[in-house]
């Protein structure tokens, strides 16, 4: 597999990542919107989970501290890892 291939396919494990963390916080995009106040609309985080936007760090950070999980289960990095443990 090419980096490229390999990169969409680690973006897309990410996106799904944030969406499956929505679901089971049992919550809509509207909510998340609403229960933020406003600082997450609704339409930044469907977009993040389609994978039409790109999460900095910065934002990555502040949505895991909004859904109260680690950074690295928002990424779904653990998942990366339990399927790749050679990988660095």
């Amino acid at each position: 597999m090419d980096f490229e291939s390999e990169n969409l396919n680690q973006m897309k494990d990410i996106a799904s990542a944030i969406r499956a963390i929505r679901k089971q916080k049992g919550m809509t995009l509207r909510d998340v919107e609403l229960r933020s106040n406003g600082v997450w609309k609704s339409v930044v985080i469907g977009s993040y989970e389609r994978c039409d936007r790109t999460l900095s760090l910065k934002r990555a950070i502040a949505l895991a501290a909004f859904y109260q999980v680690p950074l690295d289960q928002l990424l779904g990095l653990s998942k990366m890892r339990a399927s790749s443990p050679n990988s660095i």
